[in-house]
């Protein structure tokens, strides 16, 4: 099996470089599947993550909690990192 040396992708929602927030009401998973969405489309286009499939990755879910009244979740991120495993 061939070695690839892939580097974390991140998915957001909403993108980070819009500056815009999270709607109030859309439930967490929600925030999180566009999240992670947009990660799986990021990998999809990169070169050397499409040549090194299949590929087994860790996520790791992030949330920027605004507090307010009531507090709310204003950015979802989901980072995939590659490691070995599988089987």
């Amino acid at each position: 099996m061939e070695e690839y040396e892939l580097g974390p992708i991140t998915g957001d929602y909403p993108d980070r470089r819009s500056g815009d927030v999270a709607p109030d009401d859309i439930p967490a998973h929600e925030g999180f599947d566009r999240a992670w969405e947009d990660a799986k489309e990021k990998a999809a286009s990169d070169p050397e993550w499409k040549k090194a499939q299949p590929i087994w990755v860790t996520a790791e879910y992030v949330a920027r909690i605004d507090i307010t009244n009531p507090g709310s979740i204003g950015h979802y991120s989901v980072i995939i990192t590659p490691h070995g495993g599988g089987t």
